[in-house]
């Protein structure tokens, strides 16, 4: 039996401003921010929480289950959802 796969390419901006004067190594946290998410199938797409939003070089997850809603004449379903860095580091830091 051969499961069909799907490729999902999301689209997203990603924002950093932070001033730094002095650092303290408790505070670090996990960046975070929003992605839209769009669906061109004619069904709703469901996607669990830690599903993983990719770009070449950097990895963020989903904070909550989604269901993306289905394209309705031709205009596609679209929800724009909250991720957050994924794995802690360097690359996914805001201090």
């Amino acid at each position: 039996m051969q499961v069909p796969l799907r490729k999902h390419t999301f689209t997203f901006n990603l924002e950093k401003k932070y001033p730094v004067k002095n650092y303290d190594p408790a505070s670090l946290k996990r960046a975070q921010g929003s992605v839209k998410i769009t669906n061109l199938r004619s069904e709703d797409l469901d996607l669990i929480k830690n599903t993983r939003v990719a770009t070449d070089t950097l990895v963020f997850r989903l904070l909550r289950n989604v269901t993306v809603p289905a394209a309705k004449d031709s205009v596609p379903g679209e929800i724009t959802v909250t991720v957050i860095a994924d794995p802690n580091g360097s690359n996914g830091t805001l201090i």
